[in-house]
């Protein structure tokens, strides 16, 4: 079977891979036996994957480097539940950073421009100029992600006017 794979994808398991190299070389390993049964291949990799975390090392790296292991040997794969479930661990022990989708001057600057030209323009211009002002400021105060936001309808809208 031909499988395509992204060149970003490609270059991040050639990473892990060459890290791994390096880790078995340096432990006095040999990389054709790490992949030769899951039992040793489980052994080599938390070892690796503990290290990689005690050191700092970059998480995307450390999954990569299971996924080239697995890639290597077909068989591997779904017997690498200990290293699926540190690797987990870790990435629940990183704190997730918020940001804002836009800085809220964009934002600003956007919506009174469309305001802008809604009031310089007439008919149905005018209304998709201020409908679109609208819209981005009820995208950002309500948090909607932009497929939620197109979906939305004056049926999924309650207002004050509706007396409820």
């Amino acid at each position: 079977m031909d499988v395509t794979r992204s060149k970003h994808y490609d270059r991040m398991l050639k990473l892990s891979c060459m890290e791994l190299l390096t880790f078995c070389s340096c432990s006095g390993g040999h990389f054709g036996r790490l992949i030769a049964t899951p039992k040793v291949t489980n052994r080599v990799l938390l070892c690796f994957l503990r290290k990689q975390r005690q050191t700092g090392g970059n998480l995307t790296l450390a999954r990569h480097a299971v996924l080239v292991c697995q890639t290597m040997n077909r068989q591997l794969r779904g017997h690498l539940r200990p290293c699926w479930d540190l690797i987990q661990d870790w990435q629940e022990s990183v704190p997730s950073q918020l940001r804002n989708p836009m800085p809220l001057l964009i934002l600003e600057s956007i919506t009174v421009l469309a305001r802008l030209y809604g009031m310089q323009a007439s008919g149905l211009a005018r209304f998709e100029w201020l409908a679109l002002a609208c819209l981005l400021e009820v995208g950002f105060w309500g948090l909607l992600r932009p497929g939620e936001l197109y979906a939305l309808t004056r049926g999924k809208i309650t207002l004050p006017s509706d007396g409820t």
